[in-house]
């Protein structure tokens, strides 16, 4: 009688053995199918992360693109403006040469010194304005340019 009984022990342990082994392996398996989709997951974050970031990236460096280009735009405004200003201040110093020649009723030094004082008046004032206005045109732009660039 004994050595049946061995027997059914020995047998009761091989297969309590391979039961564990199966229920271990088998927990190893859906374990495993676990972490991979786990690091799927985590590797599909990361792709649509990098895309989004990319996209970003892209999306301020054509914006920074833009600003600048409308910068130089009205850079090339601002100083057409200012050649139509000297031009301007030009035609009116020939106008006040030409004062120099006489009024009606006045002496030719009375005349000459009129207009001296005018030309005089007229340069320094638009040496002035068209020194400001240049200074204030890049500021404006310079402003305007970190605004339309700053990121949204």
């Amino acid at each position: 009688m004994m050595p049946g009984l061995y027997v059914f022990a020995a047998v009761g342990i091989v297969a309590g053995a391979l039961g564990f082994a199966g229920g271990w392996q088998t927990q190893g398996w859906r374990l495993g199918e676990q972490i991979e989709a786990i690091k799927s997951q985590q590797a599909e974050a990361v792709a649509t992360a990098t895309r989004e970031a990319r996209a970003q990236e892209s999306a301020r460096f054509t914006n920074v693109q833009e600003a600048q280009h409308a910068a130089t735009k009205r850079a090339q405004t601002a100083r057409l403006d200012a050649d139509r200003a000297r031009t301007e201040l030009d035609r009116l110093r020939d106008q006040l040469a030409t004062t120099r020649g006489g009024v009606p009723g006045e002496s030719a030094a009375a005349c000459a010194q009129r207009a001296d004082a005018g030309a005089d008046v007229l340069g320094q004032c638009a040496a002035a304005y068209l020194d400001l206005a240049a200074i204030a045109d890049r500021h404006a732009s310079d402003a305007r340019t970190l605004i339309e660039a700053w990121p949204k």
